[in-house]
């Protein structure tokens, strides 16, 4: 059970740091793209 609850914590960390990483260059790209279209 334990061992079960490690690999879901270790999933979810995962898969919080990719959706940041991911959040962080959708910004950056709308930024660039908005910088352009002034």
């Amino acid at each position: 059970m334990s061992i079960y609850v490690m690999i879901i914590l270790n999933v979810n960390r995962i898969i919080k740091r990719t959706f940041n990483n991911a959040n962080f260059c959708l910004k950056r790209r709308l930024s660039a793209g908005f910088s352009k279209n002034k």
